[in-house]
């Protein structure tokens, strides 16, 4: 990374110690990883990145609590995903949705037993859901009394029970 830029988010992997993540959202290749508690840094692999496509304010990480090797990364209005524990990333499919602001930051879940199954908080459309590791979505908005989603949280004691902040309440 850039000596003069600072990351817009810094993330230990809970499954391993030493690997580090540091997020910038104006520096390419915008992720890069530490696989010795910082000592060195490797810029990520990026497939699937159009040449357009920024990381974007105030990005967030989230990691597969089951095995590790699964993790991923929202920002405003993109997600990406890795299946080897940030080594290479792709975009997920996911247009016309915004995921948060610089002041109001949304949020997922990973399912803790799959992390193909995931909840996504999003500005304007409510909660999406993918149960195929965000190739699809589908909207889940039954009972909201907004789609302007602030912020997600499950029951630790039970994965099933989500909490949803709205604008509405």
């Amino acid at each position: 990374p850039n000596e003069n830029e600072r990351p817009d988010t810094i993330s230990s992997h809970p499954m391993d110690a030493n690997k580090l993540f540091a997020l910038y959202s104006s520096e390419y290749p915008y992720i890069f990883i530490s696989d010795d508690n910082g000592g060195a840094w490797r810029g990520a692999t990026l497939q699937d990145w159009p040449d357009w496509l920024k990381m974007g304010p105030s990005p967030r990480i989230f990691y597969d609590h089951s095995q590790g090797k699964r993790v991923y990364i929202i920002q405003s209005a993109f997600v990406f995903r890795s299946d080897n524990a940030g080594d290479s990333w792709q975009v997920c499919p996911l247009w016309d949705v915004t995921l948060g602001s610089t002041n109001r930051q949304a949020g997922m879940i990973v399912q803790p037993e799959n992390a193909d199954q995931l909840i996504l908080a999003t500005r304007g459309n409510g909660i999406l859901v993918s149960t195929d590791g965000c190739q699809t979505w589908q909207e889940s908005n039954s009972g909201l009394d907004s789609l302007f989603v602030n912020t997600i949280a499950s029951d630790p004691n039970n994965p099933d029970i989500i909490y949803i902040g709205t604008d509405g309440g």
